[in-house]
Protein backbone atom coordinates (compact mmCIF):
# COMPACT_ATOMS: atom_id res chain seq x y z
CA UNK A 1 0.00 0.00 0.00
CA UNK A 2 0.91 3.19 -0.96
CA UNK A 3 2.41 6.04 1.82
CA UNK A 4 -0.50 8.08 0.34
CA UNK A 5 -3.05 5.74 1.29
CA UNK A 6 -1.72 4.91 4.31
CA UNK A 7 -1.85 8.81 5.21
CA UNK A 8 -5.50 8.74 3.55
CA UNK A 9 -6.80 5.62 5.81
CA UNK A 10 -5.27 6.73 8.90
CA UNK A 11 -7.03 10.28 8.28
CA UNK A 12 -10.21 8.62 8.01
CA UNK A 13 -10.27 6.04 10.95
CA UNK A 14 -9.22 9.14 13.19
CA UNK A 15 -11.90 11.14 11.91
CA UNK A 16 -14.69 8.68 12.06
CA UNK A 17 -15.28 8.81 15.54
CA UNK A 18 -16.07 12.30 15.37
CA UNK A 19 -17.77 12.16 12.87
CA UNK A 20 -20.66 10.04 14.97
CA UNK A 21 -20.54 12.77 17.92
CA UNK A 22 -18.97 12.10 21.05
CA UNK A 23 -17.20 8.89 20.10
CA UNK A 24 -20.11 7.13 23.50
CA UNK A 25 -23.23 5.72 23.53
CA UNK A 26 -25.62 7.26 25.65
CA UNK A 27 -28.10 4.97 27.32
CA UNK A 28 -31.88 6.54 28.15
CA UNK A 29 -33.39 4.94 31.45
CA UNK A 30 -36.60 6.42 30.75
CA UNK A 31 -38.60 9.49 29.33
CA UNK A 32 -41.02 12.05 29.96
CA UNK A 33 -44.22 13.74 28.60
CA UNK A 34 -43.85 17.24 28.47
CA UNK A 35 -46.84 18.36 26.40
CA UNK A 36 -46.42 16.96 22.92
CA UNK A 37 -42.46 16.18 23.23
CA UNK A 38 -40.79 12.90 24.85
CA UNK A 39 -38.07 13.73 26.73
CA UNK A 40 -35.28 11.38 27.34
CA UNK A 41 -33.20 10.91 31.02
CA UNK A 42 -29.66 9.54 30.53
CA UNK A 43 -29.05 6.62 32.50
CA UNK A 44 -27.44 7.55 35.95
CA UNK A 45 -28.87 11.44 35.84
CA UNK A 46 -31.33 12.53 38.49
CA UNK A 47 -34.82 13.61 36.77
CA UNK A 48 -37.96 15.95 38.43
CA UNK A 49 -40.90 16.13 37.10
CA UNK A 50 -43.76 18.52 37.31
CA UNK A 51 -46.82 18.44 35.49
CA UNK A 52 -45.96 20.91 32.77
CA UNK A 53 -42.19 20.14 32.64
CA UNK A 54 -39.23 18.46 33.09
CA UNK A 55 -35.46 18.87 34.77
CA UNK A 56 -32.78 15.85 34.20
CA UNK A 57 -29.19 16.62 35.75
CA UNK A 58 -26.15 15.09 36.30
CA UNK A 59 -26.12 16.33 40.22
CA UNK A 60 -28.99 16.25 42.62
CA UNK A 61 -32.22 18.67 41.64
CA UNK A 62 -33.54 21.47 44.14
CA UNK A 63 -37.23 21.75 45.37
CA UNK A 64 -37.80 24.96 43.94
CA UNK A 65 -40.71 26.23 42.41
CA UNK A 66 -41.13 23.91 39.61
CA UNK A 67 -42.98 26.90 38.02
CA UNK A 68 -39.81 29.26 37.61
CA UNK A 69 -37.61 26.44 36.76
CA UNK A 70 -34.24 28.07 36.61
CA UNK A 71 -34.63 30.40 39.83
CA UNK A 72 -31.85 29.96 42.77
CA UNK A 73 -32.26 26.68 43.82
CA UNK A 74 -33.87 24.47 41.53
CA UNK A 75 -32.11 23.43 39.46
CA UNK A 76 -28.90 24.03 40.81
CA UNK A 77 -26.64 26.20 38.73
CA UNK A 78 -23.44 24.97 39.71
CA UNK A 79 -20.51 24.94 38.17
CA UNK A 80 -19.76 21.35 38.18
CA UNK A 81 -22.99 20.35 36.98
CA UNK A 82 -24.98 20.04 33.48
CA UNK A 83 -29.31 20.61 33.53
CA UNK A 84 -31.32 20.65 30.84
CA UNK A 85 -35.00 22.15 31.71
CA UNK A 86 -38.29 21.39 29.08
CA UNK A 87 -41.61 23.05 30.49
CA UNK A 88 -44.69 23.99 28.47
CA UNK A 89 -46.29 27.54 28.66
CA UNK A 90 -47.16 30.47 27.20
CA UNK A 91 -44.58 32.63 26.15
CA UNK A 92 -43.90 35.84 24.48
CA UNK A 93 -42.34 35.70 20.52
CA UNK A 94 -40.98 31.85 20.89
CA UNK A 95 -38.88 31.35 17.89
CA UNK A 96 -41.19 30.00 15.14
CA UNK A 97 -41.09 26.69 13.41
CA UNK A 98 -37.65 24.95 15.20
CA UNK A 99 -37.45 21.24 13.73
CA UNK A 100 -36.25 19.04 16.55
CA UNK A 101 -33.74 17.59 17.06
CA UNK A 102 -32.63 20.60 18.40
CA UNK A 103 -28.95 21.39 18.57
CA UNK A 104 -26.74 23.96 21.35
CA UNK A 105 -26.73 26.22 18.21
CA UNK A 106 -30.33 26.69 18.05
CA UNK A 107 -30.47 27.26 21.89
CA UNK A 108 -27.99 29.75 21.33
CA UNK A 109 -29.72 31.55 18.83
CA UNK A 110 -32.69 31.63 21.10
CA UNK A 111 -30.90 33.30 23.93
CA UNK A 112 -27.06 34.29 23.54
CA UNK A 113 -26.20 32.68 26.62
CA UNK A 114 -22.77 31.76 27.23
CA UNK A 115 -23.01 29.05 30.54
CA UNK A 116 -27.26 28.85 30.05
CA UNK A 117 -28.80 28.46 26.69
CA UNK A 118 -32.47 28.43 25.51
CA UNK A 119 -35.46 30.05 24.93
CA UNK A 120 -38.99 30.21 24.18
CA UNK A 121 -39.64 27.60 21.22
CA UNK A 122 -42.69 26.96 19.27
CA UNK A 123 -43.04 23.51 18.14
CA UNK A 124 -46.24 22.17 16.83
CA UNK A 125 -48.23 25.18 17.75
CA UNK A 126 -47.27 24.87 21.00
CA UNK A 127 -44.33 26.99 23.41
CA UNK A 128 -42.29 25.56 25.06
CA UNK A 129 -39.15 26.99 27.11
CA UNK A 130 -36.23 24.77 26.65
CA UNK A 131 -33.09 25.38 28.90
CA UNK A 132 -29.79 24.36 29.53
CA UNK A 133 -26.98 24.96 32.23
CA UNK A 134 -23.75 23.76 31.56
CA UNK A 135 -21.05 24.94 34.47
CA UNK A 136 -17.98 25.59 33.23
CA UNK A 137 -16.12 22.82 35.61
CA UNK A 138 -18.87 20.04 34.60
CA UNK A 139 -16.97 17.00 33.51
CA UNK A 140 -17.46 16.59 28.79
CA UNK A 141 -18.87 13.36 29.42
CA UNK A 142 -21.75 14.76 31.35
CA UNK A 143 -21.63 17.98 28.62
CA UNK A 144 -21.60 15.21 26.07
CA UNK A 145 -24.65 13.45 27.96
CA UNK A 146 -26.64 15.68 28.22
CA UNK A 147 -26.72 17.35 24.90
CA UNK A 148 -27.31 14.31 23.53
CA UNK A 149 -30.39 14.24 26.00
CA UNK A 150 -31.44 17.23 23.93
CA UNK A 151 -30.81 16.26 20.64
CA UNK A 152 -32.29 13.07 21.47
CA UNK A 153 -35.50 15.24 22.12
CA UNK A 154 -38.48 13.74 19.72
CA UNK A 155 -42.38 14.32 19.63
CA UNK A 156 -44.57 11.56 21.13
Amino acid sequence: MSLGRVAVLLGVVALAPSACGSGHHITFSRYARVGGLSVPTPAGFHRRAWHEGVAISDGTIGTGSPSAPLTAGYPPRNPKHVVLTVFRGDFHDPVPGEQLPLTLHDLGRASGGLTLWGGAFLIRGQSYGIELWLGRNASPADRSTVLGALRAIKLR
